[in-house]
């Protein structure tokens, strides 16, 4: 007979000849001497098997079981700490609301695979590819909350310490502000801060003609 790795029980801590009631219990063995137990409510030898057909304790058995599954797959230790973070993690992402989870999206792994998806020379994705560097680097625009127009202005502003020129500063925006307006038309951000924030293009820096010296260099 195969081996259930989750199961439900009934009074293991014998309690119901004092008490006249025992606890039901979802059982998960997580190796030879470990066990993870969830108290689902009390009950009576004569009820408890019924009880235990409950459809809240049928969903937390299967999800126990698809846990088990994925700690197979993934290789992982059978252990109670593995098992717990597996189960409270999920747990954790269940309470979080549609607006909440959309917020927290990647707004980076977003870029990559938009610009991953584009068919254009080699010379222009290398240049957005300079952008979403940058915005990596600058370490706050990480997810879809953080597009507000406070923190495109910051960024703006943390661009602007004399390594680049306004006119590169400008390429930046636009090529930041397609992705940026893809969400919002997408209804992925509830707003498009560049609708708010208006970055100006500026001038140029004047050339001038290499010296001797540096072409030489």
């Amino acid at each position: 007979m195969e081996k259930k790795f989750v199961d439900v029980i009934f009074d293991r801590r014998k309690n119901y000849p004092k008490k006249g009631f025992g606890f039901i219990e979802v059982r998960v063995y997580l190796g030879r001497n470990t066990r993870k137990y969830f108290n689902m409510g009390n009950s009576t030898p004569d009820k408890w098997e019924v009880d235990a057909h409950s459809s809240e304790i049928k969903a937390l058995v299967k999800r126990c079981e698809e846990i088990l599954s994925v700690m197979s797959f993934l290789k992982e230790e059978l252990s109670l700490e593995n098992f717990d973070k597996h189960f409270y993690e999920e747990e954790q992402k269940q309470d979080i609301s549609p607006a909440e989870a959309l917020a927290q999206k990647d707004f980076i792994a977003y870029c990559e695979e938009a610009l991953a998806a584009e068919d254009i020379k080699i010379g222009t994705r290398k240049h957005k590819q300079v952008v979403i560097d940058a915005v990596k680097t600058y370490g706050k625009l990480k997810t879809y909350g953080d597009l507000t127009p406070k923190n495109i202005l910051a960024f703006d502003r943390w661009l602007h310490n004399g390594e680049r020129s306004d006119v590169t500063i400008y390429g930046y925006h636009k090529r930041l502000k397609k992705w940026v307006g893809e969400l919002a038309r997408l209804d992925e951000i509830p707003r498009n801060p560049y609708k708010i924030v208006s970055v100006t293009r500026g001038k140029s820096k004047a050339r001038h003609p290499l010296l001797e010296s540096e072409l030489k260099k």
